[in-house]
């Protein structure tokens, strides 16, 4: 009992820093799930919800998303599916916040050439 409130302390510190790591980049491809995600999180659909999870297991499995990726709409996708709506929603908003400006790969065929010697 005497160690609770060190605990306590512990647990508060732990939770402010992974609160405060940065969502991960994802690939073009992948960011209208982002929206998706917090369409069915604003309006509290379960139906939406599980149609993200399914869209985000075949494009992992299928070798398009990165476990880092996939791992945090699962993280997503919990939290709503616990009831923690408006949480997940907010945490997507700060997903969608975080791609602004990253750095990623271009989407497959969207490469295009600036030359304009024709």
């Amino acid at each position: 009992m005497k160690y609770l409130p060190g605990f306590v302390v512990l647990c508060c510190i732990l939770s402010l820093v992974a609160g405060c790591a940065r969502p991960p980049a994802v690939q073009y491809d992948h960011l209208p799930l982002i929206s998706s995600l917090r369409t069915a999180c604003s309006a509290r659909n379960p139906e939406w919800l599980a149609g993200v999870k399914r869209a985000v297991d075949q494009r992992h499995t299928e070798g398009k998303m990165t476990a880092v990726e996939r791992d945090h709409f699962e993280v997503l996708i919990a939290q709503a599916e616990g009831g923690e709506w408006e949480a997940a929603e907010r945490a997507c908003l700060k997903f969608e916040q975080a791609q602004l400006g990253r750095t990623r790969e271009p989407a497959e065929g969207a490469g295009h050439s600036h030359s304009h010697d024709h």
